[in-house]
């Protein structure tokens, strides 16, 4: 079956499991960089939020073989899970006095994301775009973030300028900068996948314990590398590339190295900081972060082809 014919038996075998109490709603999602998704959600007049299950991956699934009375009872067996986690009046939020805390902000590419900037309240910066969310935190089921459309601002009666305000105090707030050294992520990654290795290998009774063998890869890697390469993110890892907007975070980092800064645009998560020298050329790593980009980040968490430079002495950031 072709993908809209799959879209409606999952639809009608979702219906027919769950009966009429409830109803089953397929509705198209437009994702970062424009990217349209479909979501399957489930709503019933006990609950006023439903989880929303995406059904393109399962359909790929269902293209590789997978048996599609299979793939309905695992959405289905998804979805009962997330309901009996639901318990949560989302009431407050029609009172901006009641969320106004907790208005976050994002950076996303502005021309990748025409057909979601046309409903979504933003604030231009150079070649992106700064949205807003709200962050929803719950012991219940967890973290949710609600991004932010026009019609929440017309029903709060705000402005974009007031969502900025809020969310850039929010924000570093909640989700404070980390600057991590690359030796310093590359040694924990290395530790991490030699330990695994350790514990399931059946040669644990060598010579070298592994403290030791720690030791020695930790030693190599500060005497071969001098790696200039620091990471910008947040202190939850998701969507830190604003973190580059925090007030004073790029100044005092400048200032520590004593140089200006070249930003990679690694992700929407993170960015990746080099200390500006002559000899670098912004034609090479602009071409480096394209390649990347297209072969290796997730089309949905690509912030920009274009690299940036921070001026310490003009306290800005351009475009390179």
């Amino acid at each position: 079956m072709d993908y809209n014919e799959f879209l409606s038996y999952i639809k009608d075998s979702i219906t027919t499991i769950i009966g009429e109490e409830r109803q089953v709603n397929i509705h198209k999602i437009i994702k970062n960089n424009d990217i349209e998704l479909d979501g399957l959600s489930i709503t019933s007049s006990s609950h006023n939020i439903s989880p929303t299950i995406y059904l393109n991956d399962y359909y790929n699934d269902y293209l590789n073989g997978a048996n599609i009375g299979d793939i309905v009872y695992d959405i289905y067996g998804i979805y009962e899970q997330q309901n009996k986690n639901i318990d949560f009046d989302l009431s407050f939020f029609a009172d901006f006095n009641q969320i106004k805390s907790r208005i976050m902000a994002k950076l996303i590419n502005y021309n990748s994301n025409q057909k979601l900037l046309l409903d979504v309240p933003h604030v231009r910066f150079l070649d992106l775009a700064i949205v807003f969310y709200c962050f929803i935190e719950n012991d219940t089921f967890g973290n949710a973030t609600v991004l932010i459309h026009t019609s929440h601002m017309q029903m709060w009666n705000v402005t974009e300028n007031e969502l900025y305000k809020y969310s850039m105090i929010n924000t570093p707030l909640i989700f404070p900068p980390i600057i991590t050294n690359m030796n310093e992520v590359i040694q924990e990654l290395l530790i991490s996948k030699m330990q695994n290795q350790y514990i399931t290998s059946d040669n644990q009774e060598d010579i070298f314990s592994f403290e030791e063998i720690t030791d020695n890869i930790l030693n190599i890697i500060s005497e071969e590398t001098s790696s200039s390469m620091y990471i910008l993110t947040n202190s939850h890892k998701m969507n830190g590339s604003i973190c580059m907007l925090y007030q004073d975070v790029l100044k005092d980092f400048s200032n520590k190295i004593n140089s200006d800064i070249i930003i990679l645009p690694s992700s929407i998560h993170e960015i990746i900081l080099i200390p500006y020298a002559d000899d670098l050329s912004p034609e090479q790593l602009n071409k480096m972060v394209k390649d990347v980009n297209t072969n290796e980040v997730d089309s949905i968490d690509v912030l920009s082809d274009h690299i940036y430079k921070y001026d310490m002495a003009n306290d800005k950031i351009i475009v390179l």
